[in-house]
C-alpha cells in the first residue's frame, strides 16, 4: 500500500466526518448529558431512519478510564430486542490496564474524549443507551452524536460484542463465530497472565477461518 500525506489524511477524515463519503454533506449533531448510575439505563437518543450514525463522542472530563469498565454502551437498530452493540466503554476503546491515547479513523481516545466513527446505518430507528452494569461510583458523561438522513440505509449493520474468559491449555478461546455475508472490521483484546513473571501466555496463535478456509 501507499502512505497518505498529512493533507490527504485530513481530507479523508473530513469526508468521513461530514458524511460526504455517503453522498451527503448534511450532518445533524446533538448532545445529551447524563449521570450514569447502577440499575438505570439512560437513553441518550432515539433516532428515526433511514440514516447513518457517523460519530458518537463521549466526553468523560476527568473521569478515570478505569471507571468506564462498569459503563456499557448499547446500540439497537430497527427495533431489535437484543442490541447489536453491547460492550463496556473501556474495552470498546482498548483500555484494558491503563489509559492509552491513540487516534485512528474508526476509534480515537484523548485525555477527555472517546470517539466512535464506524459507519452505523439503520433503516427504521437507532437507540443509543448507556447503563452501569456493576457497582461503582456514578459517572457523569456528555455524549455527542452525529448522523445523516438518507433515502435508504446501506444494507449492513455494525455489531460489537464483549467476551471474557479464562483460557484453558490446548483449548482455543473463540472470539467470534458467525455465518452469512459480512465483514470483520477488527477486534481488541486484553491479556492478563496469572503468572506475571512471564509473557509465555502470548505464545498461542491467532487463527481466522473465512468461508471454511
Amino acid at each position: 500500500g501507499t502512505s497518505l500525506s498529512t493533507a490527504q489524511a485530513k481530507a479523508v477524515l473530513s469526508s468521513w466526518k461530514t458524511g460526504k463519503v455517503y453522498g451527503s454533506a448534511k450532518v445533524q449533531t446533538r448532545s445529551a448529558s447524563a449521570t450514569i448510575k447502577k440499575g438505570r439505563a439512560f437513553d441518550i437518543a432515539s433516532l428515526r431512519g433511514p440514516g447513518v450514525l457517523t460519530e458518537i463522542t463521549l466526553h468523560r472530563g476527568k473521569t478515570p478510564l478505569d471507571r468506564l469498565r462498569t459503563i456499557w454502551l448499547s446500540l439497537s437498530w430497527d427495533g431489535e430486542r437484543s442490541p447489536s452493540i453491547h460492550v463496556p466503554l473501556a474495552y470498546l476503546f482498548a483500555q484494558y490496564f491503563g489509559a492509552t491515547n491513540f487516534a485512528a479513523l474508526p476509534l480515537e481516545v484523548t485525555n477527555e474524549e472517546l470517539r466512535l466513527r464506524f459507519p452505523m446505518p439503520f433503516e427504521r430507528s437507532a437507540v443509543i443507551r448507556l447503563q452501569q452494569r456493576s457497582k461503582g461510583t456514578p459517572v457523569d458523561l456528555t455524549v455527542g452524536y452525529s448522523w445523516i438522513s438518507r433515502p435508504t440505509a446501506p444494507p449492513y449493520r455494525l455489531h460489537i460484542r464483549n467476551a471474557r474468559e479464562r483460557t484453558r491449555r490446548n483449548q482455543p478461546f473463540e472470539i467470534l463465530a458467525v455465518t452469512g455475508a459480512g465483514c470483520l472490521v477488527g477486534y481488541t483484546m486484553g491479556f492478563d497472565g496469572l503468572d506475571h513473571r512471564t509473557l509465555a501466555f502470548l505464545e498461542g496463535n491467532d487463527q481466522i477461518e473465512v468461508d471454511g478456509d
